[in-house]
């Protein structure tokens, strides 16, 4: 006898799929068996991931901001989650997307366009293999739906331009121009000057900073986590000024982001923020960040940060796909 929907002792899955129509067929194929959540990005499921308790993750590779493969590293470096079973989604099928599959710590591929029935097999499967049983959770699905984490009103958030709530999933596209910033690249390099991207929620902070910073460098400022992310990989700056305490994504879990791709590793993080006890200075440190500020801060401390940093040996200003009129254009057009 199958156990009642919703019941907490059902197998738990996370569905991570930008595409809406893709997600709604997954879920309800598997709904019958298994308790289903869903997350629109792979941000978005790293945000969520300790709430939803996974006990299998079924994810598209090719997702904007941050794809399957750097999603699932990201998933796998938390102990609790080192084990749980990946299911990759994917139309590539070439041996290389296969073995990048496999690196990235999945455990099964299923080509796209794929049956219904080949992806409940295959979930079978899965679980099977992996012997994988219900753990305990600290939400039940009902719970969950109740805080807007079901799948109906995910859809609705990313279709609606109401604000959506710390607790909603995290919603990059809404945040984003109608072409995202990445498909708008084009253009030749810009000469080697050093780009800064300030990311602070409040929006003094940020043009404080850009008062300061804008006859030396490139400077770009972003108010909105989410956001930023997107223009990390659009705009390619040099050093990072990161904030701390920001809705929906904090300081942290930005650089927690960043450090998965190994197109942004050279990127240099200064954090910026009011918290000045040890763990936070700690965690920086920990998640490579190469300065510390502590505000309030006077434009000479800044100054003089970056300076360090731009001054030190193995320091690199990258060749960029954007010049910085182009780069300028584009942020008036937000």
């Amino acid at each position: 006898m199958q156990a009642p929907a919703n019941d907490n002792t059902r197998l738990r899955v996370l569905v991570v799929d930008d595409d809406p129509d893709i997600a709604l067929v997954v879920r309800t194929t598997l709904a019958s068996e298994y308790d289903v959540v869903v997350a629109p990005s792979g941000v978005a499921a790293l945000e969520r991931i300790h709430e939803y308790e996974p006990d299998v993750i079924v994810m598209d590779v090719m997702m904007p901001v941050l794809d399957g493969f750097d999603t699932s590293r990201a998933i796998r470096k938390d102990a609790r989650y080192a084990n749980v079973p990946i299911l990759f989604l994917t139309a590539r099928t070439d041996n290389d997307a296969v073995r990048e599959a496999m690196l990235a710590g999945g455990d099964f591929f299923l080509p796209k366009p794929f049956e219904t029935s080949q992806l409940l097999s295959r979930v079978r499967e899965l679980v099977e293999k992996h012997r994988v049983q219900p753990q305990p959770k600290r939400f039940s699905l009902q719970e969950l739906t109740a805080t807007g984490s079901s799948l109906a009103p995910q859809m609705r958030s990313e279709q609606s331009p109401e604000a959506v709530t710390p607790m909603a999933e995290p919603n990059v596209t809404k945040t984003a121009p109608s072409r995202s910033l990445m498909e708008q690249l084009r253009g030749t390099a810009a000469p080697r000057r050093v780009r800064v991207l300030a990311v602070d929620d409040d929006l003094d902070t940020v043009n404080y900073v850009k008062s300061i910073l804008r006859d030396d460098y490139e400077i770009i400022t972003a108010t909105d986590p989410e956001l930023a992310i997107e223009k990390i990989f659009a705009y390619q700056p040099d050093i990072l000024l990161l904030d701390i305490m920001m809705p929906k994504l904090t300081g942290f879990q930005v650089a927690q982001l960043i450090r998965t791709n190994r197109r942004l590793r050279a990127v240099r993080i200064v954090y910026v923020s009011s918290r000045s006890d040890f763990q936070a200075i700690q965690k920086a440190f920990n998640l490579g960040a190469c300065e510390y500020i502590e505000k309030p801060f006077t434009p000479e401390q800044l100054r003089r940060k970056l300076l360090e940093i731009t001054k030190q040996p193995d320091f690199v200003c990258s060749k960029k796909r954007l010049d910085y009129a182009e780069v300028l254009r584009r942020e008036s057009d937000f």
